[in-house]
């Protein structure tokens, strides 16, 4: 077993060695939450922005394990595509157009 879901998370994605994975807490029919789960602490980390509420969708963590992409439509009429920079934080809209994002994928280097 890699995790055990007790609070009702929805997977979203893991890394290839299996130490992260993303999760999602549905809220409501248009609001949700992002987490990261890292099993090696045990640690869950919130990714969406509760000041922003909206849909949160986990597309994948970088290559180097730095990065985690996602898409929300929170302040937005359609959904955005953002890079959350997992050591600090960080959020930025990497993607936005004039319809919802639903997908993205890397190339095997990036």
């Amino acid at each position: 077993m890699i995790y055990r879901n007790d609070a009702g998370y929805e997977y979203s994605y893991n890394l290839r060695d299996g130490n992260l994975i993303s999760l999602k807490k549905p809220v409501t029919a248009s609001i949700s939450q992002l987490f990261i789960y890292d099993r090696g602490t045990g640690k869950l980390t919130e990714v969406s922005d509760p000041e922003e509420p909206g849909l949160y969708n986990g597309f994948q963590f970088s290559n180097d394990n730095r990065f985690f992409y996602y898409s929300t439509d929170a302040g937005k009429e359609f959904s955005y595509m953002v890079c959350y920079e997992i050591g600090t934080g960080r959020r930025e809209v990497v993607y936005q157009t004039d319809w919802d994002i639903v997908g993205e994928w890397f190339s095997r280097n990036e």
